[in-house]
């Protein structure tokens, strides 16, 4: 089973070690689980979808914002994991045509490991 993806997944790297893109010192890293502000500049219209979102769903619109952000990184993960699998299926079917029966065990995990290319 592939690792789970998950915020480690996207990390924040930096033009410069310690510096921001803008050559900035940057701020002491803070731990995964603290809670920071953030301004955030949205258009208008986009306001006013999240808030209506927010409100039909009951949350706040900060829950809201944050949902769909979280919501977003899982669906990624979904589609990279489904066209992992979807490869290897397809890698199976081919040997089965080839070989004209199923791949060992021991074949299937070499390939899904990676090491039967």
């Amino acid at each position: 089973m592939p690792p789970s993806l998950g915020a480690l997944a996207y990390p924040y790297v930096p033009c410069y070690p310690g510096r921001s893109a803008k050559g900035k010192p940057m701020p002491k890293p803070k731990k995964a689980s603290d809670i920071i502000n953030l301004k955030l500049r949205l258009r208008e219209d986009l306001r006013a979808r999240l808030e209506y979102a927010a409100a039909d769903h009951g949350y706040s619109m900060n829950t809201e914002i944050i949902r769909r952000l979280e919501e977003s990184f899982r669906y990624r993960a979904q589609q990279e994991t489904s066209q992992q699998l979807f490869r290897h299926l397809v890698a199976v079917m081919k040997y089965q045509e080839e070989h004209g029966k199923m791949p060992s065990q021991e074949w299937t995990e070499r390939e899904i490991l990676g090491e039967g290319k």
